[in-house]
């Protein structure tokens, strides 16, 4: 268990609620970046990403259910196979979801799933085209979210094991007719067909996380890897998004303080990981 930073005053009928938080630096691979309405070529490189992650149990069902925010921003830089054509691509993400509480009778290991609301925007550049360059990435999504956490010791020394997956099950994409312009979509207004629903049969967003968390002063030090799969298919123009990354971070366990109220001790605590 990270130690709590600090108290603060909830309504007394409350548990008080720590917040976990985790800032990730992700580093790695891209080993395809593919996408054939600017290429049929495909490109390799590095990525780099950082994310934020708020974790706390719910105030409706302390003991129960799980919030999580989870902040994304990554950039790639990539290659094709000769090495005379480059593309960029850039994301910002946003999820919310709700997890609902399993405690196994394995001690120390805790089960998490539900769902999560999420969205992504960014782009994909292509530095070879002279006649669009550029294509957007835009996309909400209703998705499937699953977490497994396994808190153990070596000797005296408290670890924190975690696997966490997202699946996305529908959700809406921005995507280009075949030949579509975007000085066809944005300037002579023709965006018929440019926004489509997405499922199983034509969109798939998959990311994985292993991490494991080294207590460290207040905090802790986060190691993992995470993979993310990404691919989108419409009107016969495929997006391939595969990432292989190394991942170090610093996790925190804090209880907001209000200024205003004054400090409760004694109060039961419903901490995420228990």
């Amino acid at each position: 268990m990270i130690p709590v930073m600090c108290l603060a005053a909830e309504p007394d009928s409350l548990p008080l609620r720590p917040v976990l938080t985790s800032t990730m630096f992700d580093m790695g691979r891209t080993g395809r970046l593919y996408d054939s309405y600017l290429s049929i070529m495909n490109y390799a490189g590095w990525n780099v990403g950082l994310r934020h992650e708020r974790l706390q149990m719910s105030r409706r069902r302390p003991a129960r259910m799980l919030t999580r925010h989870d902040l994304s921003l990554d950039y790639t830089s990539a290659r094709n196979k000769p090495g005379n054509g480059m593309m960029m691509m850039g994301m910002l993400g946003y999820d919310y979801g709700l997890l609902y509480t399993a405690r196994m009778p394995v001690r120390g290991l805790t089960l998490y799933g539900g769902g999560q609301a999420g969205t992504r925007i960014g782009f994909i550049y292509n530095m070879r085209n002279s006649n669009n360059p550029a294509t957007a990435k835009v996309d909400a999504r209703l998705s499937l979210s699953g977490m497994a956490v396994y808190r153990f010791r070596i000797k005296r020394y408290p670890l924190t094991l975690r696997y966490q997956l997202s699946l996305p099950v529908a959700g809406v994409f921005f995507g280009p007719e075949f030949g579509q312009s975007y000085y066809e979509m944005f300037e002579l207004g023709n965006r018929a067909g440019t926004v489509h629903f997405g499922s199983f049969h034509n969109q798939f967003y998959m990311d994985n996380l292993v991490s494991l968390d080294l207590p460290l002063g207040r905090g802790a030090l986060r190691l993992g890897y995470r993979n993310s799969i990404y691919s989108t298919r419409q009107d016969y123009i495929d997006t391939r998004i595969y990432t292989n990354s190394l991942v170090i971070g610093v996790t925190t366990e804090f209880i907001t303080w209000n200024r205003y109220k004054p400090a409760v001790s004694g109060r039961r605590i419903s901490p995420v990981y228990e």
